[in-house]
């Protein structure tokens, strides 16, 4: 088991809970934390069942094309063109 898909079920629970919500913030779900956003995170974790959740259940406020702090995009996450990274959350790939 990795360690993305550890209480995955749980975890998309409460990620649906959170869109669901009538205070689900645009900013919340596109700003960069920690120099990612949300979206970016989860494509480049490879984790698809939380990227099908935002994308499909997040009522059109999460951005397909919101850039983390490095300019990159989901889709470049996703298609291993990102530029080159070297720390994530102060750690090394």
């Amino acid at each position: 088991m990795s360690d993305a898909s550890f209480r995955l079920q749980s975890r998309l629970d409460v990620l649906r809970a959170l869109l669901t919500s009538e205070n689900a913030s645009l900013y919340a779900l596109n700003a960069p934390a920690r120099g990612v956003t949300p979206l970016g995170l989860a494509a480049w974790l490879n984790v698809p069942d939380v990227v099908r959740v935002l994308l499909e259940e997040s009522r059109g406020l999460v951005a397909v094309d919101g850039t983390d702090a490095l300019g990159v995009t989901p889709l470049m996450c996703k298609s291993g063109h990102p530029p080159r990274r070297t720390r994530v959350h102060g750690r090394g790939l």
